[in-house]
């Protein structure tokens, strides 16, 4: 009668020693493996909390970190256009000062001819 774990028998019931010894071997083996699932479900479990628990924080500070990028680069654009700015006034004066300068360049040319001009009539 293998597979049953109690007999009934003339003195009355038995335990089949086959049958409980192989239940006794499977339950000496199982109890550590299912504890130790346990406890390595118990661990995944917490480290999953933790995770969760973390999330909030985690995204208030990309949150934070992403506003004080858009800032950066808000006060980066505006130091840029301030530049922007002085390049172009500073394009504007060169180009009037070029300006000037090649106006002055004519009178001066004209006042060496003039020069010139009287210099040779004074010598006649």
């Amino acid at each position: 009668m293998t597979g049953v774990i109690f007999e009934l028998g003339k003195n009355g019931i038995f335990v089949n020693e086959e049958v409980s010894s192989g239940i006794y071997l499977k339950y000496y083996f199982l109890v550590p493996c299912i504890s130790e699932a346990q406890e390595e479900l118990k661990r995944l479990s917490d480290a999953s909390l933790r995770r969760e628990n973390e999330k909030p924080e985690i995204i208030n500070k990309l949150q934070e970190s992403e506003k004080e990028r858009c800032s950066l680069v808000e006060t980066l654009r505006s130091k840029l256009e301030d530049a922007r700015q002085k390049l172009v006034g500073s394009d504007n004066k060169v180009r009037q000062l070029e300006s000037q300068l090649s106006q002055e360049q004519r009178v001066s040319s004209i006042a060496k001819k003039i020069w010139i001009f009287l210099d040779t009539a004074a010598k006649i």
